[in-house]
């Protein structure tokens, strides 16, 4: 039997023909050669080695030794498919969903009412300020101080947000505070400002006018971060996302 087949081997269709007295036996459309053969293909000859029952090479397509090859631009376009969809899914994402790195700061201590009149309605100038935490979470008071912005312009820090830490100190635009979120003791954890409670604060008259724009700022004493921004009259209101971002964000204390 011999090993190998010459340049003279005719192609019928595509296929080596097969001639008696060479290795060479069609199985389903391929053939299979035990040794070194070269055939031509019209304008080249392609020369394959091939050991015995090793290797089935496709003749059906004489531009291709590889029935794999045409599986490759297939995978390719899938994976640009899925890459494509998964990047639009993750733009989806950055729009819609909260940022973690969000600079808008939450209204979580809500100012609930500004009144510049006495308790009989006369107008006096009055700066009376009720905030409420409108939050899920409660906060121990005396961890709390607050900044007062009317107009762009910071007046007096209120250094407590308990009222027993903030009445015995040295305080000027502020006559007075109070509230069941303000009350306890300045050295008990359960002295809290819970959830829905309000606190008063009592500016001095003359501080905060009608139409004048007040914006009051709620930090945490131990790490001087911010918890709450709110500004009156509210022009900016908040989302549902904006809320989600402040409960997620700034946990109580």
């Amino acid at each position: 039997m011999n090993s190998g087949l010459d340049n003279n081997v005719p192609i019928i269709d595509g296929r080596i023909a097969w001639w008696p007295g060479y290795d060479a036996i069609g199985v389903g459309g391929q053939e299979h050669f035990p040794g070194n053969f070269s055939r031509l293909n019209k304008t080249k000859t392609i020369s394959i080695n091939l050991s015995h029952n090793q290797n089935k090479i496709n003749f059906l397509n004489p531009r291709s030794t590889n029935t794999f090859a045409s599986q490759d631009p297939i995978a390719v376009i899938l994976m640009v498919a899925i890459t494509i969809i998964i990047a639009a899914l993750l733009l989806l994402m950055l729009i819609w969903l909260p940022s973690f790195t969000d600079d808008r700061v939450p209204d979580i201590f809500r100012i609930q009412s500004v009144k510049h009149t006495d308790d009989h309605g006369v107008l006096n100038n009055n700066g009376y300020v009720v905030l409420v935490n409108a939050g899920s979470a409660d906060y121990i008071n005396y961890l709390l101080f607050a900044r007062t912005y009317v107009n762009g312009n910071e007046k007096e820090i209120i250094s407590s947000l308990n009222d027993n830490q903030f009445i015995p100190s040295h305080h000027f635009d502020v006559k007075n505070m109070g509230g069941l979120g303000a009350d306890g003791s300045p050295t008990n954890s359960l002295s809290r400002w819970y959830r829905s409670q309000t606190i008063w604060i009592d500016y001095k008259n003359g501080l905060i006018h009608p139409g004048d724009t007040l914006m009051i700022e709620v930090y945490n004493k131990s790490s001087g971060a911010i918890i709450s921004r709110d500004t009156w009259p509210r022009s900016d209101p908040r989302s549902e996302t904006d809320w989600w971002v402040a409960e997620f964000t700034h946990p109580g204390t």
